[in-house]
């Protein structure tokens, strides 16, 4: 299936209203950087890529608390900043805990979030 079918099928498992799917799924996927990507096959996609969709998985249903293990792993330098960033804007009215032996990436996402 491509990612934004995938997307769309783990909303409708969840019963998310349809009006959830049109407006969370575009912005999730462009967040971490897969929307050019929405018509690949999951199949085709770089470690890194399922990683960005794994990740999106994660936010769709809007959890309370997030756990994230490695989130990181097999992200380009720029992608895990940018994971971070959203974490860190995530967790501005939720809880986040965050597993990683990558300290630096998290003090950075932290003192310089980016927002690009």
């Amino acid at each position: 299936m491509p990612v934004l079918e995938i997307m769309r099928y783990l909303t409708a498992l969840s019963n998310l209203p349809a009006e959830i799917q049109r407006q969370r799924i575009p912005d999730l996927l462009q967040r971490v950087n897969l929307w050019e990507g929405r018509g690949k096959k999951v199949w085709k996609l770089s470690g890194g890529m399922k990683r960005r969709l794994g990740i999106a998985q994660a936010l769709l249903h809007d959890p309370q608390v997030l756990i994230a293990d490695e989130p990181a792993v097999g992200l380009a330098p720029q992608e895990r900043l940018r994971f971070y960033a959203l974490l860190n804007e995530f967790s501005s009215n939720r809880i986040v805990i965050v597993s990683s032996h990558i300290v630096s990436d998290i003090e950075t996402a932290y003192e310089n979030p980016c927002t690009s």
